[in-house]
């Protein structure tokens, strides 16, 4: 029989940099981010796969999105 050492929880680290949600600005789908975009960038809508600007925000570390067109 196999003996059970002392039950150790992992640690999760908390990451200030998490990914966000955003919504697309011509479907409203969510589209994630994994959080290493930088203003400037270019994604696409996991919905509608409209090309979509990473702009910042109005707030500092905020990011946005706008259409690319």
């Amino acid at each position: 029989m196999l003996s059970q050492g002392p039950q150790v929880k992992p640690q999760v680290a908390v990451d200030e940099e998490a990914p966000m949600d955003l919504s697309c600005p011509i479907c409203n789908a969510d589209v994630p981010l994994t959080g290493d975009e930088k203003v400037g960038d270019e994604v696409y809508c996991s919905f509608c796969r409209a090309p979509l600007a990473v702009l910042e925000g109005k707030e500092e570390d905020e990011l946005m999105l706008e259409d690319d067109f």
